[in-house]
């Protein structure tokens, strides 16, 4: 990696990419990674230029700014051209039998790598690795820093990669070049009413002074505070399951993240309930990812502290699950109508356009209190990966399969968490599985704990049936 030269033109950081990095601290590392299995037989050379040239293009990399000798906010831009992380191939093939648990072994290779905050001002904040396994087996893994991509930008990024390896080992473009990264519930851009700034600001002021938000399930942590995260997966691969689950959604009005905000509130009520936590002692407001609720035009606004929705409850709402599925499903629907993620992302563009009268020394210490906003869970729906489109409609399957003569076998992911916000469940479909990926920060949740209530979690969705 060479040393990075002064570009002439000054590149101001945006804002989602200000709001991370106001939103990183302490142990919260906002250094993710996502990975591919392939088998197959692979060109390790055409698959290191396939990356140099996705990394040339960043199509979707909404951050420019890594080194910032003025402060928080100021700074230059890296370029391309002056530092490239190489693809690092790692060699694993001698081993006897392919790992039994991958998810794991995968979790192993990447954790020494997102566990520890990088220093943006010499490190490139993409960093890519192939493990060479047995069996044709190889898994395509990459970190990257939350500040130049979200979780749809990266896979706008691994369509691009595997556009070019297959062109560079076939000598033709794929069918599949022009598929979006993902495909979630988008909604209209709706104009943000008045009525929705009022009543947003009412319900988050009230929220702020309640419990601290890392105490709304009472988990047991360690003395030590380890840092580092524990993620915990539940793949559910049954075609009848997954269309059990939607139409049970759909039949109460909703959608399958509605469910799942249910089953988590249930889940957070019985646990607490059995450590006999405080009744009540917050709101048990769930925040609900929309990063697709926005203006084409405005692709730049994709970090999460710029979107959300926060659904709060009460005892009284949990006490009947059919009831509490309705309410959920009634207060996401008025909160979009009154605009309440619209209203979080002027907020946020506000405050963060604001900080920059502050001192640079001075911005991250007031806008953590404001962004890192309490909350009892985080759920993101990515929707699914890779859309296929058959005469203008969504089929439900994913249109990238196979990439020159490697077959795509399985996904992982590990993303960040924040200091009050320490469980994020992150949804995704992607070859007729959905993947229900749960990361807690170690600082906040023991690993028997994550396991349990992962598993509580999933219990209360499947309980819906």
């Amino acid at each position: 990696m060479e040393n990075c030269s002064v570009p002439q033109k000054t590149i101001p950081l945006d804002l989602p990419s200000e709001a991370i990095l106001a939103w990183e601290y302490g142990p919260y590392s906002q250094n993710d990674y996502g990975g591919m299995l392939l088998q197959g037989r692979c060109d390790i050379e055409a698959m290191k230029e396939a990356f140099r040239l996705a990394q040339q293009g960043r199509p979707t990399f909404h951050a420019n700014l890594v080194h910032m000798p003025r402060g928080l906010w100021g700074g230059y831009a890296w370029r391309i051209q002056d530092r490239l992380n190489e693809l690092e191939v790692r060699d694993f093939s001698r081993l006897e039998r392919l790992p039994g648990d991958l998810d794991g072994w995968v979790y192993a290779q990447m954790a020494p790598l997102i566990e520890t905050l990088p220093d943006l001002t010499v490190e490139f904040p993409v960093r890519p690795f192939l493990f060479v396994l047995p069996e044709s087996r190889y898994i395509l893994a990459m970190t990257i820093h939350h500040v130049v991509s979200d979780g749809g930008g990266y896979y706008e990024f691994m369509r691009e990669l595997f556009r070019h390896y297959h062109r560079l080992v076939t000598g033709a473009e794929p069918a599949w070049a022009d598929v979006a990264g993902l495909h979630a519930q988008a909604g209209k851009v709706e104009p943000v009413k008045p009525a929705g700034i009022l009543n947003f600001a009412g319900t988050y002021i009230r929220q702020a002074i309640q419990y601290p938000g890392s105490k709304v399930a009472q988990f047991a942590t360690s003395p030590s505070a380890p840092s580092g995260r524990i993620l915990v997966r539940h793949i559910i691969d049954d075609p009848a399951l997954q269309k059990a689950l939607r139409d049970r959604a759909r039949a109460a009005g909703g959608t399958l993240t509605d469910l799942m905000v249910a089953g988590s509130k249930l889940a957070i009520d019985e646990w607490n309930q059995s450590r006999n936590a405080p009744h009540d002692i917050m709101i048990h407001g769930i925040a609900v990812n929309q990063r697709l609720r926005r203006d084409p035009a405005e692709t730049k606004d994709q970090g999460n502290p710029m979107s959300g929705i926060g659904i709060p409850s009460n005892s009284g709402h949990r006490r009947d699950p059919e009831a509490l599925l309705g309410y959920i499903i009634e207060q996401r629907k008025l909160r979009l109508a009154l605009g309440h993620d619209l209203t979080l992302a002027q907020i946020s563009r506000a405050i963060m356009r604001a900080s920059h009268l502050l001192p640079p020394r001075l911005r991250r210490w007031a806008l953590r209190p404001i962004i890192d906003m309490k909350l009892s869970h985080f759920i993101t729906n990515l929707g699914l990966i890779w859309p296929q489109v058959e005469n203008g409609k969504f089929t439900g399957d994913s249109a990238i399969r196979r990439v020159g003569e490697l077959d795509l076998l399985n996904m992982y992911s590990c993303v960040g968490t924040t200091e009050k916000n320490p469980q994020v469940l992150i949804l995704r479909s992607f070859l007729g599985r959905l993947y229900m990926d749960m990361s807690y920060g170690r600082w906040g949740v023991n690993e028997a704990d994550a396991k349990a209530f992962s598993q509580l979690v999933y219990d209360k969705v499947i309980g819906y049936l």
